[in-house]
């Protein structure tokens, strides 16, 4: 009884590493390629509006500019798919870079979104002491109430 050998399985060949030099040029081109199309994108919201009385629906007419935090976020997930794909393809620099491209996208949408919900939802004035005025007032001892404020 003859046995067939085991199937030899192929060993993946190392990728050799991308030169630094390409890497660092290629880091500069894409940071400056989603730097400019995030300038596009807040130069188009800031002037979509401008002009209200061109015939028609504004383009991206949801009602705000809810397009422009759907804008920041794909700009953010297409850099953290490209850090991906550079540190799998040996790119270190270049990965870095996008790696905190997306980081700094994805702070931005959150501050954006905090000035969105703020601007929508305007609070009343704050005292800054809640103790002198307000329905908050507070006792300054643990005596009786001729010692709290207000009373």
């Amino acid at each position: 009884m003859t046995t067939e050998p085991a199937p030899t399985t192929e060993t993946a060949t190392p990728r050799t590493p991308v030169h630094w030099a390409a890497d660092a040029v290629l880091a500069v081109l894409l940071v400056a390629l989603e730097a400019a199309a995030l300038l596009g994108g807040f130069f188009y919201a800031a002037f979509a509006n401008w002009d209200d009385t061109t015939p028609g629906p504004p383009p991206f007419s949801w009602g705000s500019d809810a397009w422009l935090f759907v804008y920041v976020g794909v700009l953010g997930l297409l850099a953290a798919l490209a850090s991906y794909g550079l540190f799998r393809a040996r790119a270190p620099f270049s990965g870095s870079t996008q790696g905190m491209a997306a980081a700094l996208l994805a702070i931005l949408l959150v501050v954006m979104g905090t000035a969105a919900y703020r601007a929508a939802h305007p609070q009343e004035e704050r005292p800054s002491d809640p103790g002198t005025s307000g329905p908050s007032r507070q006792c300054r001892s643990g005596g009786d109430n001729s010692e709290c404020n207000g009373s």
